[in-house]
């Protein structure tokens, strides 16, 4: 392939006659005898009839450039009545075709036939700020629906012209959870859509026409902490759906109605959580993937009965095996593996619900990639996730402070996946979380314990029963390191601040938070106490208070109340102080309670109140991080303890948002902290890969 064919490919192709003729601005007839006569770049999927084409506009042009014909009249198209009428022979070939493109039996969609000689090609959908992968790409693969975050609303996106569409017109950010679409995923016949709402942190399933219109909710649970719709029924009865309770953690699959919203579970997964479920063609089988056995990141495929009656393992392999999708013809089986070194796609073919033959290599080094699912006509779609986020180190000159040589990568295993960095104080570790499965779902974030004498890592047990998963804003050692604090949630859904111990993985509640959010702990500098921000579930963020705790008692001070999110809390050295930042800027106030003092100010950076805040050794300086380009990227600053203007310590890098937490080692030589790095996407994309499902490729 030429370097222009790897940048035609991803374009979004005109694809039809009508499109290839509205963008020359000509009509039908003129361009079809261009591509005769003048030798017009029109291309034509082998599998379809002829008068199935495609076009690039990249080629396109360069033709126009290089043709310079005299000028011509554009003829009008001809109006209905003034065509000539087809021909008898014409009209029984098509009615003939018809009638055979029927011949599908019921329940199934059938997938367009696939040259042996088709070429496997891959086309970049969709690459801008916006982009949402846990979207449902329609049946016919023009179309995707998506959570449109600006506003919270559901989106509609055209995957060839580019143009989209809000679905709902009630999303906002104005309360305290926000109102807002999430999971979506459209009905067989392409005429609607079922997503999840999220109104105040109580999650709804409701379905929206296509078109638009007044959204219906289907079910709505206070007890559920996630709900997200898999797929709809062929008939349009029944939604498959995955959620999870509050009460235990634990992950169902169920049915719900769409006539009257009642609820059948299908299966419990237990502490397990599939990064795929998929639903086959003709709604009798449900294809899912969850971790072969507890705490290990590799999962088996298993192929359940939609109606609960059998169950049995597709794809059982050493190997991690997940992310299943039922290609149109409901005889195949898609997934992704390592098994080949890296990750590739493969397919496996079905009978009546169990694996028949062994899995073959579709298409290879395909990537870290969520699989959306198979169009109608076998295009395969898929999302890439971008801005991978790493733990790098700096080296601080100790006399100035600033920054000495270019900043480098702490951890080179699951590149993409580490974040929230913590030096011990006896200088011997560093904590981090790493999330170590597929899809970056929340139960794969394992808390990892990395030796700074040996360079070895180690991975904390994980137990359901016993360890938060995803902490909210990192982790804070005890000043003698023999323990971790962390904002998270338990077992039992609840939000509380838990205090882990690193050998063991163990985790034993330190404040169970109730009604209200903590964002932030640190312990005192004597390891009696802790400090934490607090606010009311009702307004999280707007009416912050920080919290003091002594530990032995469990009795609490409230120090002082802010008006902005606070994520980043910091003791002096000497344990007289207190310094945090908030979008207004950097504070200090006195440990045991007084008047807040202003450090800093500033116009409202929120990259401040989340991007790390520490203290030198020698308490004289604060480090913090500040964003520019609209938050989009982070420079490295110090600060006088007196107060004063931030000084650049020599470090601007992308940061994602929330995954900050700067970290400086016990000699303040050191400093850790989280970027993205500089090779990588700036925004998740949508891909799709044409030609998957050829018989020649799909028997090697």
């Amino acid at each position: 392939m030429t370097e222009h064919d790897n940048k035609t490919t991803e374009e979004t192709p005109l694809e039809s006659w009508k499109e290839i003729a509205a963008y020359l601005q000509r009509d039908v007839r003129t361009v079809i005898r261009w591509e005769k006569s003048e030798g017009l770049p029109v291309r034509r999927h082998r599998h379809h009839t002829r008068s199935s084409v495609y076009a690039y506009a990249a080629e396109l042009e360069a033709w126009r450039q290089a043709r310079q014909p005299a000028t011509e009249r554009a003829e009008p198209a001809r109006p209905l009545w003034r065509r000539p009428l087809p021909s008898l022979a014409f009209s029984m070939v098509m009615l003939l075709a018809l009638v055979l493109a029927g011949d599908a039996g019921p329940g199934l969609i059938k997938a367009r036939a696939q040259s042996p000689e088709a070429p496997l090609t891959a086309k970049r959908l969709w690459a801008e700020p916006g982009v949402d992968v846990s979207g449902g790409v329609a049946p016919d693969g023009l179309h995707m629906a998506y959570a449109h975050w600006a506003t919270g609303d559901l989106g509609l996106r055209d995957l060839v012209t580019g143009r989209h569409r809000r679905l709902t017109t009630d999303g906002g950010w104005d309360t305290a959870g926000g109102r807002f679409a999430y999971w979506s995923v459209v009905s067989p016949d392409g005429k609607q859509v079922a997503y999840t709402w999220s109104d105040n942190y109580v999650h709804e399933l409701r379905l929206v026409g296509i078109d638009g219109g007044p959204s219906r909710v289907l079910y709505r649970n206070k007890e559920l902490t996630h709900i997200q719709p898999v797929a709809l029924s062929h008939d349009g009865k029944l939604l498959l759906t995955l959620v999870q309770r509050r009460l235990d953690s634990t992950w169902q699959l169920t049915l719900v109605s769409t006539a009257d919203g009642s609820v059948r579970p299908l299966k419990s997964l237990e502490w397990r959580v599939p990064v795929k479920v998929s639903l086959s063609p003709d709604g009798r089988n449900v294809a899912y993937d969850v971790p072969s056995k507890e705490g290990s990141p590799d999962r088996d495929i298993f192929i359940l009965a939609a109606d609960g009656s059998s169950e049995a393992p597709l794809v059982n392999h050493p190997m991690n095996d997940w992310g299943p999708v039922w290609a149109p013809d409901g005889r195949r089986v898609a997934f992704v593996s390592n098994r080949g070194g890296s990750p590739g796609l493969w397919g496996i073919e079905v009978a009546e619900g169990k694996p028949r033959g062994a899995a073959r290599l579709l298409k290879g080094d395909i990537g870290d990639i969520f699989p959306l699912g198979f169009s109608d006509r076998g295009s395969f779609h898929y999302g890439l996730r971008g801005r991978p986020s790493d733990i790098f180190v700096a080296d601080l000159d100790p006399v100035t402070g600033g920054v000495v040589g270019a900043p480098k990568p702490l951890i080179e295993t699951f590149v993409g996946r580490n974040r929230l960095p913590s030096f011990s104080p006896d200088g011997k570790f560093l904590a981090y979380v790493s999330n170590r499965e597929p899809g970056n779902l929340r139960s794969g974030q394992r808390l990892v314990i990395h030796s700074l004498e040996t360079g070895e890592d180690r991975i904390l047990p994980y137990k359901p029963e016993h360890t938060p998963p995803a902490p909210s804003s990192g982790f804070a050692w005890s000043p003698d390191s023999r323990y971790l604090a962390t904002v998270g949630f338990g077992a039992n859904g609840r939000r509380g601040i838990h205090r882990i111990d690193p050998r063991t993985g163990e985790t034993v509640p330190i404040v169970q938070l109730g009604a209200a959010w903590a964002w932030r702990v640190v312990w005192s500098a004597d390891g009696k106490a802790i400090f934490y921000a607090r606010s009311s579930l009702k307004a999280p963020g707007k009416a912050v208070t920080i919290v003091k705790r002594m530990l032995e008692t469990g009795q609490e001070m409230d120090l002082v109340e802010v008006g902005w999110i606070i994520q980043n809390l910091a003791p002096s050295p000497d344990g007289r102080q207190l310094a945090f930042a908030s979008a207004r800027g950097v504070s200090v106030i006195p440990a045991a309670g007084g008047e807040r003092r202003q450090l800093f100010m500033t116009n409202e950076d929120p990259a401040i109140s989340r991007a790390g805040l520490e203290w030198t050794p020698d308490g004289r300086h604060l480090l913090l991080a500040r964003g520019r380009n609209g938050g989009d990227t982070f420079e490295l600053y110090r600060l006088a303890a007196e107060g004063g203007q931030p000084q650049k310590l020599g470090v601007a890098m992308r940061m994602k948002w929330r995954d900050q937490q700067l970290s400086l080692s016990p000699d303040g030589r050191r400093i850790a902290f989280v970027a993205v790095r500089p090779d990588s996407t700036d925004h998740d994309e949508v891909w799709v890969l044409e030609n998957l499902l050829s018989e020649r490729r799909a028997a090697r």
